[in-house]
């Protein structure tokens, strides 16, 4: 069903007032508190593409205007990216508040076709692809080192850490080379690891972003988190941002404090094993830009592990973008905009992409698998002789020599 088919009189008096109270929870900001000075539109990647922009959305809802906004698609080309937020003079939680509106969209009126088959696939399959969740474990094939699963490990034996690999990772061989160069360089820095194979279900972040949580988005967490526990392993490694970002904030509030294990990003990882010389970067020349992740840079408040990662490489040169660190702009692949809007979000890769390109550097990095995916089609499509890799990939080929 499309988004869009609702009266407003369909509505209840209390969904304004629970929109508000939900939009409260994070920042303690009323968004009935908007002074409609733009500055969210100006600042948002999807916004020349929507009816009802940012600024328009807010007033609208704050309005209780809900026929307007009810009948167009502008809440499902929200990327989630949070960029409105860290901009807006009253700190106001406008993707919370999208979310919200997905969320009643899906109960009163059903979800998107593409989104609502999404949902369908993750709950019947514990991942977006539909695939055997047991070839989340297939990007182990080739590895030098093979790591164990978790149902290989002997409970006596004491684990440093649990690789959450995510979705992407596990599924689309074009990114295979993240999760390879992830687990060889936790080999190479002598860590007694796991990864979850088949035990490993979806975080729950498309549930989240598609409106749809509940107790569908606990049976995964429940799940999840008890797998891991069951490990005994000191911390969990995450290398997707969505992965990382869902662990550490929705998991943490469902379990009302410590899972029992530290939840740690691959670049906050790697950080720490250069420093304390478990890992030693051998000169590669190069000269990269970093595109900061939204999840996990302007979300989670991680910018500077990853360029200490790249800056410990010798002969490698960072140049950053006009847009980094809090400033950095959307790849186009957040808040399933490719589910709903597949054109847009690559209109929005294409831009990001030209932000690279005016650096002048050889080689594009992230630090996320969907950011390496969205901007690589990107760069293929525009035909751009840039190189898009993950900072786990520049720093294999460091530490290996290559």
């Amino acid at each position: 069903m499309s988004p869009g088919r609702i009266a407003a009189e369909d509505l209840d008096e209390g969904f304004l007032d629970g929109l508000i109270n939900h939009m409260n929870e994070p920042v303690g900001t009323d968004f009935r508190g908007c002074v409609q000075c733009g500055t969210c539109t100006a600042s948002c990647p999807s916004a020349d593409a929507m009816d009802h922009p940012p600024r328009r959305m807010v007033r609208l809802a704050s309005l209780g205007l809900w026929k307007d906004l009810l009948s167009s698609r502008s809440v499902w080309q929200c990327l989630t990216c949070a960029s409105c937020e860290a901009r807006c003079p009253r700190g106001i939680a406008i993707p919370e508040g999208i979310l919200a509106l997905r969320r009643e969209f899906g109960r009163r009126m059903g979800l998107p076709e593409g989104m609502a088959r999404l949902l369908t696939v993750v709950e019947a399959n514990r991942n977006i692809t539909g695939d055997s969740n047991d070839n989340r474990a297939l990007w182990l094939d080739d590895l030098d080192v093979r790591p164990p699963l978790l149902n290989e490990v002997s409970g006596g034996v004491a684990l440093d850490a649990v690789y959450f690999t995510g979705c992407v990772a596990s599924l689309f061989p074009a990114v295979y080379a993240i999760p390879r160069s992830v687990a060889s360089v936790l080999s190479a820095a002598g860590l007694k690891y796991a990864v979850m194979g088949g035990e490993e279900w979806c975080c729950g972040f498309p549930l989240i972003g598609g409106g749809a949580a509940g107790d569908r988005l606990e049976a995964l967490i429940q799940h999840n988190v008890e797998a891991v526990r069951r490990s005994g392993a000191k911390r969990l490694v995450i290398s997707c941002p969505s992965c990382y970002h869902t662990w550490k904030h929705t998991y943490e509030k469902t379990y009302g404090g410590s899972l029992g294990f530290a939840v740690v990003h691959t670049s906050e990882l790697f950080a720490d094993l250069i420093e304390h010389k478990r890992l030693i970067p051998n000169p590669q020349e190069m000269t990269v830009t970093y595109h900061d992740p939204c999840d996990l840079g302007r979300k989670s408040g991680i910018f500077d592990a990853p360029r200490a990662v790249l800056r410990a490489v010798p002969g490698l040169e960072l140049r950053e973008m006009r847009f980094s660190g809090p400033d950095s702009k959307c790849c186009g692949g957040g808040g399933n905009l490719e589910m709903n809007d597949p054109e847009l979000s690559a209109d929005v890769a294409a831009g990001r992409l030209s932000q690279a390109l005016e650096t002048g550097a050889g080689v594009l990095a992230s630090s996320c698998q969907q950011c390496k995916r969205t901007l690589q089609g990107a760069a293929r499509r525009g035909k751009v002789k840039i190189k898009v890799m993950d900072i786990s990939e520049i720093l294999l080929r460091s530490v290996s020599g290559e």
